[in-house]
């Protein structure tokens, strides 16, 4: 697929004298346009063709052709006039003259042979129109005329629409055009003014566009439990079968071991070397970095280590990465966030990156001068953004897991947000950092205050995991919410029914 999940249009070709090799995440500002014309012009075909159609102003070529499909005042006896618009898809202008006699302003489409408006499940007319601030304040209104010379009218009362620049939908329910047979439908009538004036008023110029026919639509709302667009006895049964019942899971911390346990570092002892030892099997013994410096009894527990960063902003702890997996994994720490986190804006709790590509990111970090934790993985580094803002001068136990597709960043031992991401596969070659960015050996964007107990898994540890590694207690989860759950607290109680009746007997068609 050319169009990534994000939005991004890849393999587009570069500028250049011949073809040369391109990626998903390859992009120009051209190729996305060529794309975007060719789309509407797609769309444009589709619409053509749909059987609702009724008029999209396509077809016509000059303001002759539209004048003899359309007729305006100079043969229907109104004050208007319409001309062809186009800013690369056609439409209609209407320009009102309701200043002069007879004060109201129409363009009437008389239809080759009667048309059955109620085809294909139809219940409404859709109308398309732009106005303008500079307008005349006026009412809008659509007659439908059927094959014996009945007509009915629909008024749209708001005078503002006319004044409003930008699209609005106007849409007319087919049953309130009473006294005709919506099936042999011969002219279609859109007017600005009141039907029946008789006073002079103001004048404007209106665009118009896409009238179509479409079925009633239903407006999804939480308290509709049948789905039927409307708030009644129905959805209150629901809510009585569960009156209630609690549903939520218990979750009870549970220790995850060491069996998975890839890389510890406990920091109650560093050598003289300023290596940090992994209490694992010391595969991993991290190196410190540019003012990085072990601390004794600053820690959660005991030792800890303190990033030196705005003032050295390549304090770090190197850590080598042969042997983690990009497959899954889960990288925890308790941390103590001191002083400013700001100059440069992002500071690394921990990050792993490969250049020049900038992909294959494992990254928890804090930016914008604040305390927020966000999370980056693999080719996105704003993955996951204003977690949780992380206290000053206290410790906070944060984590973030991946498992090839999805991720979860925990704080205190509660999820805080999850998601998918891609273009995570190597983290094999080269190193990691502990309190930096990851993405060199050069100074970067320390962390600036302490971290202690940082824990890597080759697995992605469950919800019991975090709350044992964070010290959290017991604690209810709602894995499946009940739709009848609507304050979302795993009970069906007085609160779900206060809720439910705010939204009493409310229809949710649309329009």
């Amino acid at each position: 697929m050319a169009v990534q999940p994000s939005g991004l249009l890849g393999w587009v070709q570069p500028v250049g004298a011949g073809p040369t090799g391109t990626t998903a995440t390859t992009t120009d500002v051209f190729g996305v346009g060529a794309y975007l014309l060719a789309g509407s012009e797609v769309q444009k075909y589709l619409l053509s063709q749909d059987p609702n159609s009724i008029e999209y102003f396509e077809s016509y070529t000059n303001d002759a052709a539209l004048e003899a499909a359309w007729a305006d005042g100079s043969t229907n006896g109104t004050s208007s006039q319409v001309a062809l618009g186009d800013y690369g898809d056609n439409f209609m202008e209407l320009t009102y003259h309701n200043d002069q006699s007879p004060y109201r302003s129409e363009t009437t489409y008389t239809f080759a042979s009667p048309k059955d408006f109620t085809a294909n499940n139809a219940y409404y007319l859709s109308v398309l129109v732009r106005g303008n601030a500079a307008n005349t304040a006026e009412q809008m209104y659509v007659r439908l005329e059927d094959a014996d010379m009945d007509s009915a009218i629909q008024i749209m009362t708001e005078p503002n629409v006319v004044q409003t620049a930008e699209w609005m939908e106007l849409a007319f329910p087919l049953p309130d055009f009473t006294g005709i047979n919506p099936a042999q439908i011969s002219k279609l009538t859109i007017g600005v003014g009141t039907p029946g004036a008789s006073s002079a008023t103001g004048q404007g110029t209106i665009r118009i566009d896409n009238i179509r026919l479409f079925s009633g639509q239903c407006v999804t709302v939480q308290e509709d439990f049948v789905s039927d667009c409307k708030i009644n006895l129905l959805d209150f049964a629901v809510m009585a079968a569960q009156w209630m019942d609690e549903y939520a899971e218990t979750v009870t911390p549970l220790d995850p071991g060491t069996a998975d346990l890839t890389a510890y570092w406990a920091f109650e002892d560093v050598s003289v070397d300023d290596y940090a030892y992994d209490s694992v099997a010391q595969a991993y013994n991290g190196r410190f970095r540019s003012g990085t410096t072990w601390e004794q009894f600053s820690g959660k527990y005991g030792g800890a280590v303190r990033f030196a960063g705005p003032l050295n902003t390549g304090s770090r702890m190197e850590i080598p990465t042969t042997g983690l997996s990009a497959g899954a994994g889960t990288v925890a720490m308790w941390l103590r966030p001191e002083g400013s986190q700001s100059s440069p804006s992002t500071r690394y709790i921990f990050g792993h990156t490969t250049i020049p590509v900038w992909g294959n990111r494992i990254q928890l970090y804090l930016d914008n001068g604040n305390t927020e934790l966000d999370a980056g993985l693999g080719n996105t580094h704003l993955l996951s953004t204003n977690n949780y803002s992380l206290p000053t001068e206290d410790w906070t136990h944060a984590a973030l897991t991946w498992d090839g597709v999805n991720y979860q960043v925990y704080v205190n031992g509660l999820l805080k947000s999850s998601g998918t991401y891609s273009g995570l596969s190597d983290i094999q070659s080269g190193e990691a950092h502990i309190g930096n960015n990851g993405s060199d050996g050069t100074p970067g964007e320390a962390f600036n205050g302490l971290m202690d107990d940082v824990r890597i898994y080759s697995t992605v540890l469950t919800p019991a995991n975090m709350l044992f590694l964070a010290e959290a207690g017991t604690y209810s989860q709602i894995p499946d919410p009940r739709p009848t759950d609507l304050v979302l607290d795993g009970t069906i109680n007085l609160a779900d029914l206060l809720k439910f009746l705010e939204k009493w007997t409310q229809d949710t068609h649309w329009p």
